[in-house]
């Protein structure tokens, strides 16, 4: 399995049910596994923020302006999170762009 770089670009999965949960909090269903998960506000944030799908280094510029997080710590933190969704088949990532992926939206 590749590593995901700032380039990789992150698509969630198709077969995902969502819903909001007190305090921020995000569950997820996949239909195709009849796993679920919880995200916390931060992880909540950033499924929110791939709602279309976006670069790694798009994702992260846009993690680091609303957290105040050092850029270089966001990144690995963020990569972290997304190789764990991965695992899980919550998303999937392509190494180049995709003709609708936003290149530098900043939320």
């Amino acid at each position: 399995m590749t590593t995901l770089s700032a380039d990789s670009v992150i698509r969630r999965e198709a077969d995902l049910v969502m819903a909001d949960m007190a305090g921020g909090e995000k569950a997820l269903m996949s239909m195709g596994t009849g796993t679920y998960f919880v995200l916390n506000s931060v992880g909540a944030n950033i499924w929110s923020l791939l709602e279309t799908p976006r670069s790694v280094g798009s994702l992260c510029r846009a993690l680091a302006a609303t957290y105040e997080v050092d850029p270089e710590v966001c990144q690995q933190k963020t990569i972290a999170f997304l190789e764990g969704l991965r695992a899980e088949r919550v998303v999937t990532f392509a190494d180049a762009p995709i003709a609708h992926a936003p290149a530098e939206q900043v939320a």
